[in-house]
C-alpha cells in the first residue's frame, strides 16, 4: 500500500478516509472468501479443459501466454489509424470469426519488425519480398503473399512491391527448400522474406538444425531482411481430437499423434527467440473451435463444434488453404507487420543479425518438452549447396559431350510449374556436368508408392550408386494417401569423393528378380528433378 507522501517525498504521512474504507472492504471480502469458498461449485469434471485435444494443446502451448503481453516500439513515428485501418481491410473478410481476440493470439509482431517499418515510411521506391516455401506458399497463386501486399500499398502507396517466387517448390521434401531455396540469388537483395511451407511430415531432421539454420542463414543476409514466419496448420495438427480420428481422412496422415503439434511448439519458439513475425495458424483455428480455446467475442453460433468442420470451411484436401483460409493467414500477417505499435517481449534480442552470444543456438536453450534438440555445433557444421541443378530452372541439362537417349523435359504438377527429365525406358541414360568441385551430391529423384517405377543408378568419379524410389504402402512418409513426392538420394550413400567437378552419368536399370522391393508395380518410369553438390 502507498501512502501519501511529503512535500519532500520523504514517505506515507496519513491515509484519507476513502484509503482506510477501500481497505477495510479489502480485509472483509478475503475474510467471506475463506469461510464461503469451498462452497463455490467447482468446474466439473467433463469442463472443455479435459477434452483430450484440448489437453494436448494446453502441453504444449499456452495461447493466452506471453504472445497477449505488449511492448510499445516506435510509438511517435508509426501512424497508428491509419494502420489499423489497413488491418481492418485485411481481416474484412474473416473477422466474424478472426476478430482482435483472434489475432491477438496468433499474430506475433517481434522486434525485427521496427527496422522494417522504418523502410516503410522511408518512401522507398520499391521493396523486394521473396517467398520461401512448397505447395501451400503457392496455393491459389500465392493469395496469402498477394493479400497482404495489398495492406503494404494502403501504407506506402507509392511504393512498388516487388515479389519473386523462384525459392518456392511444392512436392518437394523440405531439405529440397533448405538448399535449392536457401540458395536462391533473389534473396540476397530481399528486403522480407515470407517463409511458409506445410511443416516437414516424416523428415525428422526438422526437429533438429533444418529450421534454426534456415532461419539464421535469412536473418544473416547483407540486407537483413524481415523474416515472416507462416506456421501453416493441417487436420493433421488435430491428432488426438476424436472427431478428426474417426474421420476417414485420418488415414491419409501418417505421422504418429503429437508429432505435428510437437513441430508447432519449436516453429514458435523459433520465431520468438529470433524476433521475427509470426502467424499461429492452428491458433487461430483454436480460437474458433469449441474444443480448443474459443474467444469471447466470436458469435456462439460461428463457433465450431468439430474440427472436422475445418475441412469444407478451411481445407478442402485436409493440407492445402481455399482462399478464405489465405484471407485469414494474410490478415495475421497484416496485424503482425503493419499492426499497431506492438513488440513481442518474448524476443530475446532487438536487432542485429544475429541474437547476442551467436554462438548459442535456440536448441541449446529451450526445455526439453519431448523434443530432440542437438548443439549449436551441428547446426553450425550443417553444409551449404555449391551448386543447386535443377529441371525448373533449366540448369539441369544433358552434357552435349555425353550420350543421352529416352529422356525428355516434362512439365506439369498441381501448381503447373514443376519441371522434371523423365523416362519410361529401361536403359535410357543421361549425363551432365557440375559447375564446381564436390564431394558428395544430392539427386532429387520422384517416389511413390503405387506407380511402376524404374531402378535408378548414378555413376561419378567410378562409383555406382542405386536408388529404389518406391516406398512402401500405403504412402510415402511426408505425403497424403496416393501422392509422392521428390526425396534426395546421397550420392555416393556414404562418404566422399576427390573435390573436383565430376560429370554424373544417370540410367534407369532393369530391376533384377533377386533384388528386394517395395514397389507395387513393375516398371521402368522415372522423374529427376535436380542435382545438388556440396564441398
Amino acid at each position: 500500500m502507498s501512502g501519501r507522501r511529503t512535500s519532500d517525498g520523504s514517505g506515507p504521512t496519513r491515509w484519507d478516509a476513502r484509503q482506510l474504507g477501500a481497505t477495510g472492504a479489502a480485509v472483509i471480502l478475503v475474510a467471506l472468501l475463506c469461510v464461503f469458498g469451498p462452497l463455490i461449485p467447482q468446474k466439473p469434471p467433463h469442463s472443455r479443459s479435459n477434452h483430450p485435444f484440448r489437453q494436448l494443446r494446453s502441453k504444449f502451448v499456452g495461447l493466452r501466454g506471453s504472445a497477449s503481453r505488449k511492448l510499445k516500439c516506435d510509438a511517435a513515428q508509426w501512424p497508428v489509424e491509419k494502420a489499423e485501418s489497413a488491418v481492418n481491410a485485411a481481416c474484412a473478410n474473416v473477422s466474424d470469426r478472426c476478430g482482435p481476440c483472434c489475432r491477438e493470439r496468433a499474430a506475433r509482431t517481434g522486434a525485427r519488425v521496427e527496422q522494417f517499418r522504418r523502410l516503410l515510411l522511408s518512401g522507398a521506391a520499391t521493396i523486394n519480398i521473396s517467398v520461401v516455401g512448397n505447395s501451400v506458399a503457392r496455393q491459389n497463386d500465392f493469395a496469402t503473399t498477394r493479400d497482404f501486399v495489398q495492406s503494404l500499398e494502403a501504407m506506402a502507396p507509392l511504393t512498388t512491391f516487388d515479389v519473386r517466387h523462384q525459392a518456392v517448390a511444392g512436392g518437394f521434401e523440405p531439405k529440397h527448400l533448405m538448399q535449392c531455396g536457401a540458395a536462391a540469388a533473389e534473396l540476397e537483395t530481399a528486403d522480407v522474406i515470407v517463409v511458409e511451407w506445410s511443416s516437414p511430415a516424416g523428415v525428422h531432421s526438422a526437429l533438429d538444425t533444418e529450421f534454426e539454420r534456415l532461419i539464421r542463414r535469412f536473418i544473416s543476409l547483407p540486407r537483413q531482411p524481415l523474416v515472416i514466419y507462416i506456421s501453416h496448420c493441417t487436420m493433421a495438427d488435430f491428432s488426438t481430437d476424436p472427431d478428426w480420428a474417426a474421420d476417414p481422412g485420418r488415414k491419409s496422415v501418417g505421422e504418429p499423434d503429437g508429432y505435428w503439434e510437437t513441430l508447432r511448439v519449436y516453429e514458435r519458439k523459433l520465431a520468438a527467440f529470433y524476433g521475427i513475425p509470426f502467424v499461429d495458424t492452428c491458433a487461430a483455428f483454436t480460437s474458433f473451435l469449441r474444443s480448443g480455446e474459443p474467444c469471447d467475442d466470436v458469435h456462439p453460433d460461428l463457433l465450431l463444434n468439430h474440427s472436422t468442420e475445418l475441412i469444407p470451411l478451411l481445407l478442402p484436401d485436409y493440407l492445402h488453404q481455399n482462399e478464405r483460409l489465405n484471407q485469414l493467414q494474410a490478415c495475421l500477417m497484416t496485424a503482425a507487420v503493419i499492426g499497431p505499435p506492438a513488440c513481442d517481449p518474448t524476443s530475446q534480442h532487438s536487432l542485429g543479425a544475429l541474437p547476442p552470444r551467436a554462438g548459442r543456438s535456440l536448441l541449446e536453450q529451450v526445455g526439453p518438452d519431448g523434443l530432440k534438440f542437438v548443439s549449436f555445433d551441428e547446426v553450425k557444421s550443417s553444409k551449404m549447396p555449391v551448386f543447386c541443378l535443377t529441371a525448373r530452372d533449366g540448369t539441369l541439362l544433358v552434357d552435349p559431350a555425353g550420350v543421352a537417349s529416352g529422356w525428355q523435359l516434362k512439365q506439369g504438377g498441381a501448381g503447373g510449374q514443376k519441371k522434371w527429365l523423365f523416362t519410361n525406358e529401361t536403359k535410357a541414360r543421361f549425363a551432365t556436368r557440375t559447375p564446381a568441385p564436390a564431394t558428395h551430391y544430392t539427386v532429387e529423384v520422384y517416389t511413390h508408392h503405387d506407380l511402376p517405377l524404374g531402378l535408378v543408378r548414378v555413376v561419378v568419379n567410378g562409383t555406382s550408386t542405386i536408388i529404389d524410389p518406391c516406398c512402401p504402402a500405403p504412402q510415402c512418409a511426408g505425403t497424403l494417401k496416393g501422392r509422392g513426392l521428390y526425396k534426395g538420394f546421397r550420392v555416393p550413400e556414404a562418404g566422399e569423393l576427390p573435390l573436383a567437378a565430376h560429370p554424373l552419368v544417370i540410367e534407369v536399370l532393369e530391376r533384377p528378380r533377386s533384388l528386394p522391393t517395395v514397389c507395387a508395380q513393375k516398371g521402368a518410369a522415372v522423374s529427376v528433378a535436380g542435382v545438388i553438390g556440396f564441398a
